[in-house]
């Protein structure tokens, strides 16, 4: 098993938070504070980010999810919630189709269960393509800045300090994992526990348009907007993201029998 890097704050039934591309567990470390008062939230660096090495060269995303399973049964988390953002997302849904029985519910935030349309695997190679001739630290000064509503949203720059750290061959791996997901539209319709899907209105990564009709594929799936927001609702709009969050485990703790 991969030796998986965590934090983890309060006490009681688990909610899993998986970080998105470029990012760490950083970028959740005030958002789970209010969560923290009910829940215990454990926060996870996923292979490759952060203090969680990627020991292979090429892998898939469901080589992440087996791993992330692994590192689960390590801590000794039977049954949690898992909240995907992003990158985070496609691996939630990759775990929870893996090892259903395992989780009470899933959230995606700002996340699809789509996979990849022809624009964007060409869009990943070029990424990819660009990191290789100028590095890591070009490609995030203007990646990051995109993935808000507001450019100059004060979150831009420690987000960036967090992402200008990862290294080229993360980058450059999961873009190619990315690239070669599945779809998980069947693992939506057919779920029966809840699914959280969290929007940005103002999201350019994900269209809020798609994460809608996803959500008319089964009663169980959860749709919420965030206003003025784009793919960072943990800095954008957090104290709505956290209530949803908080209420959405509420449901799966507390009211199903």
């Amino acid at each position: 098993m991969y030796p998986i890097h965590f934090v983890e704050r309060g006490i009681g039934k688990p909610i899993i938070l998986l970080h998105g591309f470029c990012e760490t567990h950083e970028i959740f470390n005030e958002f789970s504070i209010s969560l923290a008062n009910d829940y215990r939230i454990i926060i996870p660096d996923l292979p490759g980010f952060g203090n969680s090495p990627l020991t292979k060269e090429f892998f898939t995303l469901h080589d992440i999810s087996k791993t992330m399973c692994d590192w689960l049964d390590a801590i000794h988390i039977d049954s949690c919630i898992l909240i995907g953002h992003s990158l985070g997302g496609y691996i939630t849904l990759d775990m929870a189709n893996f090892q259903p029985n395992r989780f009470e519910g899933i959230g995606l935030f700002h996340s699809t269960a789509n996979s990849d349309t022809p624009e964007k695997k060409a869009g990943r190679d070029a990424v990819n393509d660009f990191v290789e001739r100028n590095g890591v630290e070009a490609f995030t000064k203007t990646f990051v800045p995109g993935l808000f509503f507001n450019p100059d949203h004060e979150a831009v720059r420690p987000v960036n300090e967090i992402a200008k750290l990862t290294k080229a061959r993360s980058i450059i791996g999961y873009n190619l994992a990315m690239k070669g997901r599945p779809a998980h539209l069947d693992f939506l319709s057919n779920s029966e526990k809840p699914i959280l899907i969290i929007a940005g209105e103002h999201d350019s990564i994900i269209p809020i348009a798609s994460l809608h009709e996803q959500s008319r594929l089964n009663a169980m799936i959860q749709f919420n907007a965030l206003p003025e927001t784009g793919h960072m609702g943990m800095y954008e709009c957090a104290n709505r993201a956290s209530q949803i969050i908080k209420d959405f485990a509420d449901l799966c703790y507390l009211e199903r029998p």
